[in-house]
């Protein structure tokens, strides 16, 4: 690891997250062996020094790291509106799939957020989203997006006939962020 000590590097982190400059988020899982149960993914407090770390104070348009920029900026809009007992994660398997973030709400209600910046025309799901619900029937997961919305969805059109649950699915763009809450958005 970059020259340096397994140990010291841990050291290094946890100075970084006690000073609020990053946040470690870990995996969801229920089954060790088909998914990832430990490795946390890094976010950033303050996206201005994740992008003087990378090298790149462009605009959104145009960056090559857009779609994981927005990502954190994902994650920095959970952290602001999630409640004092809800845990952020996210979920990957050991295939490959993959939910950016898993909120774990009150009373154990799940919730899958996905960031996908790129134009949609339709709503379409991934193998890794769908995979997600199949298997964990969150009440909601959001598909963050470019520039489409869309709520309601019908989960039977999108191929989830015959699940047993009240999923809510629904596309939600990432500039509905800069409006305010990301709850606001997607009222369960």
């Amino acid at each position: 690891m970059c020259g340096i000590s397994r140990r010291t590097f841990e050291r290094y982190l946890f100075i970084l997250e006690s000073t609020f400059i990053i946040r470690l988020i870990n995996p969801f899982y229920s089954n060790k062996i088909k998914e990832v149960a430990r490795m946390p993914k890094l976010y950033f407090m303050d996206t201005g020094i994740r992008n003087i770390i990378v090298g790149d104070l462009n605009s959104l348009e145009g960056r090559r790291d857009s779609g994981s920029l927005v990502e954190n900026s994902v994650f920095l809009m959970l952290l602001t509106g999630k409640g004092p007992l809800d845990e952020i994660y996210y979920w990957r398997t050991k295939a490959g799939a993959e939910m950016d973030f898993v909120l774990k709400a009150e009373g154990e209600r799940l919730q899958g957020y996905e960031v996908k910046y790129r134009p949609f025309k339709e709503a379409k799901i991934t193998r890794s989203t769908r995979s997600y619900i199949k298997g964990y029937s969150p009440v909601l997961t959001c598909i963050c997006t470019k520039n489409y919305y869309q709520d309601e969805i019908n989960m039977d059109l999108m191929g989830f006939s015959g699940l047993n649950n009240k999923s809510k699915l629904i596309f939600l763009p990432a500039y509905f962020l800069s409006k305010g809450n990301i709850f606001t958005h997607c009222e369960l």
